[in-house]
């Protein structure tokens, strides 16, 4: 009978992903992180927030014609299966600045531990509470 090691390998999606039994993960698609900005295109500006040390989110703030404008909230998670990708990649980054400026919302695109999936209650419960405090 073969041994089995911790280096064995569980799962693996060429190109993409390789998933060992320890649970170490190889990931072969990069993501350039970009800093939140102002768009002089679309007039959106975004920034920063930590929600939990290892949950932090970006928001995209349209550009409001009164300080008593009331917004729509767009919670949007980066595709990746959860496991690849990141909220700060220069194509979200540019998809989510049309779509607050678009959708006249405020948009909050997640940033993640990748691999983790319990993050709806947390998230919402602080976009709940304190979403208005950082903007």
């Amino acid at each position: 009978m073969a041994s089995s090691s911790t280096n064995d390998i569980v799962l693996h999606i060429p190109s993409v992903i390789k998933v060992y039994k320890d649970g170490k993960v190889e990931r072969f698609w990069g993501t350039t992180h970009v800093p939140p900005s102002h768009d002089p295109t679309t007039g959106v500006s975004s920034k920063d927030i930590t929600i939990l040390p290892h949950v932090s989110a970006r928001g995209y703030l349209p550009k409001v014609k009164s300080n008593e404008t009331k917004l729509a909230v767009l919670v949007y998670y980066h595709a990746g299966a959860f496991c690849l990708g990141s909220a700060f990649s220069v194509d979200h980054h540019r998809y989510l600045n049309t779509l607050a400026s678009e959708a006249n919302c405020l948009a909050v695109s997640v940033e993640y531990r990748l691999a983790v999936v319990e993050l709806g209650e947390v998230l919402l419960r602080w976009i709940h509470l304190d979403t208005l405090v950082y903007f």
